[in-house]
C-alpha cells in the first residue's frame, strides 16, 4: 500500500539495479577492447568505467535520501520558543 501512496519510493532500488547492469556492461566493453587491440582504452573503461556509473548512482540517490529526510522533518512538530526567537530545526545526530 505505501508503494501506491507513494511513501516508500522504489527508484533507488532500480538505481543500484541499473548500476550494477551499467558496471557489467563497462567491464565486458573493456574486456572487449583490449581484445581489439586498444588496451589503454580497455584498462581505462574497466578501471574508470565502475567508478563513473557509481558515482552518477550516488548523486541520484543522494537526492532520494534528501527527499526522505524532508520528510521526516515536515512530520516533526515544531513548539515556537518562549523568547520569541525564531525556532530552529533540532541539530542531526551524528551516526556511526
Amino acid at each position: 500500500m505505501e508503494y501506491l501512496r507513494f511513501q516508500k519510493l522504489v527508484t533507488p532500488i532500480i538505481i543500484q539495479i541499473i548500476f550494477w547492469i551499467a558496471v557489467v556492461v563497462v567491464i565486458i566493453s573493456g574486456i572487449v577492447a583490449i581484445a581489439q587491440g586498444t588496451v589503454a582504452q580497455g584498462i581505462g573503461l574497466i578501471i574508470l568505467g565502475p567508478i563513473v556509473a557509481r558515482v552518477y548512482a550516488e548523486l541520484l540517490i543522494v537526492i532520494f535520501n534528501i527527499e526522505r529526510e524532508v520528510r521526516k522533518i515536515s512530520r516533526e512538530p515544531t513548539a515556537p520558543p518562549s523568547d520569541g526567537r525564531p525556532s530552529l530545526p533540532p541539530s542531526p545526530t551524528p551516526s556511526a
